[in-house]
């Protein structure tokens, strides 16, 4: 996927671009997330950090490419596995908590909502932890391939 960006700031090999969103964006029931909240910048474009391998400047307009198979892990990450969490969660907490002495004095769907919500608050740590760790490696940074104004 590749987007066109404005150089923002520059340090060492990294560089901070602004995305400028395209017509797909509207499309994208997820565009409200993508919103940045830096002061001064454009609430229809996203502030990232991409690797500058085209060496560009501050000011210069670039196109910015993230492999596709890296933004569909990140959504799968950031999107299933709370929902599948939150499923296995209510169907574990029906079928065996329920059975818990603990448990055994209420109804068997209250104790599917404990199961599958508790799943669910784990799966967001989890996601959390997971999203940090991945920010760090630079084969989930985006890239800039090529300057397009000098």
């Amino acid at each position: 996927m590749e987007e066109t960006a404005i150089v923002k700031d520059v340090s060492g090999t990294l560089a901070t671009v602004v995305v400028q969103r395209t017509s797909a964006c509207a499309h994208c029931s997820s565009n409200k997330v993508c919103s940045s909240d830096e002061e001064g910048s454009d609430s229809e474009d996203s502030v990232i950090e991409a690797i500058n391998t085209a060496n560009a400047t501050i000011g210069q307009r670039v196109i910015v490419e993230l492999k596709t198979h890296t933004y569909l892990k990140g959504a799968m990450i950031v999107y299933a596995l709370p929902a599948i969490a939150l499923l296995a969660g209510a169907i574990v907490g029906k079928g065996m908590l329920s059975d818990m002495a603990m448990f055994s004095s209420m109804r068997p769907d209250v104790v599917s909502a404990i199961g599958g919500f508790t799943a669910l608050f784990l799966a967001v740590i989890a996601v959390k932890l997971i999203s940090g760790r991945l920010e760090k490696k630079t084969e989930y940074k985006a890239v800039i391939k090529r300057v397009l104004d000098l």
